[in-house]
C-alpha cells in the first residue's frame, strides 16, 4: 500500500481510495508548538504499518526517509509518457535525436525503439553496449545509427539537461517538472500531482491514455 502525506492542523491516518487504488492517507502539521513531534509519531506509524512509499510534500522527504519512507518514484511513468514527451518537441521526421546513457539497458533499449520511430538519425552516447543497440536498431528498423548536425532533441537517463533534453533518468526530478492534466476526471478532491499519477499508473488505477503531460519545465 502507497502512503499519501498531506498538511494539516490535527495529526491523523486513514485509509482511502484515490481512482480504485488503496492509500494510507497520513495528515501531518506542517506549524506550531508541537508540530515536528506530531509529525514524527504519524511517520513512524506510517513505517509501523508496513508503508515504504509515499506522495510525499518536498518539504519532508528528508525527515520521512528518516523512517523508512521515501517519495513515490516518477521516472517510470516519464518512460511510459515519452512518445507524448517526443510529440511537444514538434516534427521531427527530418531531425536528429540523441540518446545519452551510461549503459544500454532495457528502459534505454525501448526508448531507442521510441525514437527510432520518430526521427530521421538517432546518436548514440549509451556506453556498454551501443554497438549491440545499433546493430539491433538497423536489424528491425533498418536504422543506420549516427547524428547529423546538432540533435533537436535529447533522451537522457541521467544527469543535468543542456539544450532540449528529456530527462528519463532516476533523478530525473531534480533537473525537470512536469505537469500533467486527465483525458477525465478520476480523482475527486484529491489534488493532481506527478508522484500520485506515477502511483496510480503503477496500481493499474489510471492508463497512460488517459494523461497528457502539459508542461516540461527545467528547474533553475
Amino acid at each position: 500500500m502507497y502512503g499519501y502525506v498531506i498538511w494539516g492542523d490535527y495529526p491523523v491516518l486513514t485509509r482511502q481510495q484515490v481512482a480504485g487504488v488503496w492509500f494510507t492517507v497520513a495528515v501531518v502539521p506542517q506549524k506550531g508548538f508541537l508540530a515536528r513531534y506530531r509529525r514524527r509519531r504519524v511517520l513512524h506509524m506510517l513505517h509501523r504499518w508496513g508503508v515504504t512509499r509515499c506522495v510525499l510534500p518536498s518539504e519532508i522527504t528528508e525527515e520521512a526517509a528518516g523512517f523508512g519512507l521515501l517519495p513515490v518514484a516518477v521516472y517510470e511513468l516519464r518512460r511510459a509518457m515519452l512518445p507524448q514527451l517526443l510529440e511537444m518537441q514538434g516534427d521531427l521526421r527530418h531531425s536528429t535525436a540523441l540518446l545519452r546513457a551510461g549503459h544500454v539497458s532495457p528502459a534505454v533499449y525501448d526508448a531507442a525503439l521510441v525514437l527510432a520511430r520518430r526521427v530521421r538519425y538517432l546518436a548514440l552516447d549509451t556506453g556498454g553496449g551501443t554497438e549491440t543497440l545499433a546493430r539491433e536498431l538497423r536489424t528491425r528498423l533498418g536504422l543506420c545509427v549516427g547524428g547529423v548536425g546538432r540533435p533537436a532533441v535529447t533522451v537522457s537517463f541521467g544527469g543535468a539537461p543542456s539544450g532540449s533534453t528529456i530527462c528519463l533518468g532516476e533523478d530525473c526530478r531534480r533537473y525537470q517538472r512536469l505537469e500533467y492534466s486527465l483525458t477525465e476526471e478520476k480523482l475527486g478532491t484529491w489534488p493532481l500531482s506527478e508522484q500520485l499519477l506515477a502511483a496510480l499508473f503503477e496500481a493499474g488505477g489510471i492508463k497512460k491514455e488517459e494523461i497528457r503531460v502539459k508542461t516540461i519545465v527545467t528547474n533553475a
